[in-house]
């Protein structure tokens, strides 16, 4: 339970070393098919219990890690869709809810997920879009009473060599076509929640997003 995660540290620390074993590739490992998608959900869940993870916890970064390298370009072939779908649902809600245990790992989280914004699984990419709106702080989140800005985007863009690097360039382009359209959407009075990721809900996509290939 919660609370007994939350009086643990040492049940703190073996969830977060198992999670971490289980989300980093092994060939030798014949069970990571079965075990790293269970592992996602309990990233996820310790990340946005505040009494699992306090600020400065040093299960944080681990866990937030985990989570970064089944999506990464580098590592993400040794898991299936739909682990990296709960992955950036994982990211995605971290990014909204809990922005500050993020923020230091904001970076590698937004490299990570844009080389999804593009998957041809659909799922994959609207969790990668989203998790790229919250993380980038672009959009809005009521809960906080931040209304969404540019901040983290120039930050990210001047951290990954400025709009001329090819970092730059490929977030600010799908910025301007996709993810402001996403972040305007939230701010509108009837927007629907995007908690559960569901691409068939009001939520799911801004009119006039429907595709990265629109110009």
């Amino acid at each position: 339970s919660p609370t007994l995660f939350a009086q643990s540290t040492d049940l703190q620390s073996q969830t977060t070393q198992s999670v971490n074993t289980a989300l980093t590739p092994n060939p030798d490992n014949v069970h990571q098919a079965l075990v790293s998608l269970p592992a996602t959900h309990v990233a996820k869940n310790a990340l946005l219990s505040s009494e699992i993870t306090p600020p400065g916890s040093p299960n944080i970064p681990v866990l937030i890690d985990a989570l970064v390298r089944v999506v990464d370009p580098s590592t993400m072939a040794s898991f299936d869709s739909d682990t990296q779908h709960a992955a950036l649902v994982g990211l995605k809600a971290v990014a909204k809810h809990r922005f500050d245990v993020l923020e230091p790992m904001r970076d590698a989280v937004v490299m990570a997920v844009m080389a999804h914004v593009r998957d041809r699984n659909i799922t994959v990419k609207l969790a990668a879009e989203r998790c790229a709106l919250y993380a980038l702080r672009l959009a809005r989140v009521p809960s906080t009473e931040f209304d969404g800005d540019n901040n983290g985007l120039d930050a990210y863009v001047q951290n990954m060599g400025g709009p001329a690097s090819d970092k730059g360039k490929q977030v600010l382009d799908y910025h301007r076509r996709v993810l402001s359209k996403l972040a305007d959407a939230t701010r509108e009075l009837d927007y629907a929640s995007d908690d559960e990721d569901d691409p068939n809900s009001a939520g799911s996509r801004a009119d006039g997003a429907n595709s990265d290939d629109e110009a």
